[in-house]
């Protein structure tokens, strides 16, 4: 049994409802996945194909006769569901770490899915990433991401799932591996999300200590709380150059609340900040656990400038999105090797690297969204020995957009 949390689960991205859908870009490169059209069958199913549920939820699974080309696809349906996922898969792919690989198929869905990649590191260890967020179609659609594994992967198995009742049929896959268009330049941005006090404490000193800003996405209503951001702590780190973006008032679950309290979450917590540090701050907005879906995007853009996600990947100037920069997230099992890897690759292909950190801090009781000081300090020193170039999300905007054309 294939058996992950959907989404990155302390993050609360179970069952969430994502979009991500975007413009056409094709690789070049030979197709990675076997029978990638499943029309070859075997023993009543597709060759090289398999399914699965786990958790708690009927599924039913169709080798359907009727497919986006020729005469075949996959359909997974869930008429009930508490928990876990469902989905149909291929074989293990090999990959080599620092490479980027692009996946494709075409789907039909009732609901939103999303699709997530399992990782064989070279020790048998899994690991998993949330890379695309496919929103419900009611036509044949073409759901695409990147993904670059990371040091010591082995193979990845790309999944399309379902994780809400409804129903998902997918046609035509496809991996392959991908070149990106650069900018002119590699950039790296440092964001940290839901206003701890850690990121005062801990994290400002590090970045003062290297001549680093970074993007701070803070809560407006914790501001009494003991472990997060006071105003005051909030105010002292706008002036020493750093950004603060809004993360909502409530840290709320977003698209289960009515367009009314979106909007009041979105714009109240923006005139807090703002009446704080200044009517230059606030203008970039990423959402509590990675939720959001059409309706929210477009509540987004009425107050502010971008919308950063946890998607997994990088920014580059064929695949870039506004309304969902991508990011690579910072795990407290993320070494940093890892992080300079990514920065390595960034710089290669000359994309926009966006790390999103959480707590800075050890001792914690559940420390998986973590990183502990003495590795921040490590990555950051990374990052300034191989030159790289530190904006926060709000200048790395200034510097991109202006490219696009």
């Amino acid at each position: 049994m294939r058996q992950h949390i959907p989404k990155l689960a302390a993050l609360g991205l179970i069952g969430s409802a994502l979009v991500f859908i975007q413009s056409p870009t094709y690789a070049s490169g030979s197709n990675l996945i076997a029978n990638p059209s499943v029309e070859t069958a075997s023993g009543g199913g597709p060759a090289g194909w398999a399914s699965d549920s786990w958790g708690t939820n009927t599924t039913t699974f169709s080798y359907l006769t009727t497919g986006h080309t020729g005469t075949r696809s996959l359909k997974v349906e869930t008429t009930a569901y508490s928990s876990g996922d469902a989905k149909w898969y291929g074989a293990a792919i090999p990959v080599t770490a620092g490479r980027t690989y692009q996946f494709s198929d075409w789907y039909q869905s009732s609901v939103a899915t999303e699709v997530d990649v399992e990782v064989t590191m070279a020790d048998g260890t899994l690991q998993y990433a949330a890379i695309a967020s496919p929103a419900t179609a009611t036509g044949w659609t073409r759901a695409l991401a990147q993904y670059s594994p990371p040091v010591g992967a082995k193979s990845i198995v790309p999944f399309h799932l379902l994780a809400v009742k409804g129903y998902l049929i997918t046609d035509d896959f496809s991996l392959t591996e991908y070149s990106p268009t650069g900018f002119t330049r590699g950039l790296v941005s440092l964001t940290f999300d839901d206003g701890w006090r850690s990121h005062y404490t801990n994290a400002r000193p590090l970045l003062n200590q290297y001549g680093m800003q970074g993007t701070f996405y803070a809560l407006t209503s914790t501001t009494d709380y003991p472990d997060y951001l006071t105003v005051a702590q909030v105010q002292a780190l706008a002036q020493d150059g750093n950004e603060i973006g809004s993360h909502t008032v409530d840290h709320a679950h977003l698209p289960t609340l009515t367009v009314q309290a979106v909007d009041r979450e979105l714009a109240d917590s923006q005139t807090a900040i703002r009446g704080w540090v200044g009517a230059a701050a606030a203008k970039n907005f990423a959402s509590p656990y990675g939720e959001y879906d059409p309706s929210i995007v477009t509540e987004i853009g009425k107050y502010y400038r971008s919308h950063r996600t946890v998607d997994e990947g990088y920014n580059s100037r064929d695949n870039f999105d506004i309304w969902h920069i991508k990011v690579q997230n910072i795990l407290n099992t993320t070494t940093p090797e890892q992080v300079g890897a990514w920065v390595d690759q960034a710089l290669r292909d000359r994309t926009w690297l966006v790390l999103v950190y959480h707590e800075v801090d050890t001792g914690l009781a559940d420390p998986t969204y973590s990183v502990t000081p003495a590795d921040l300090s490590a990555e950051l020193n990374l990052i300034k020995t191989k030159s790289a170039t530190v904006l926060t999300l709000d200048r790395a905007l200034d510097e991109l957009q202006g490219q696009l054309n």
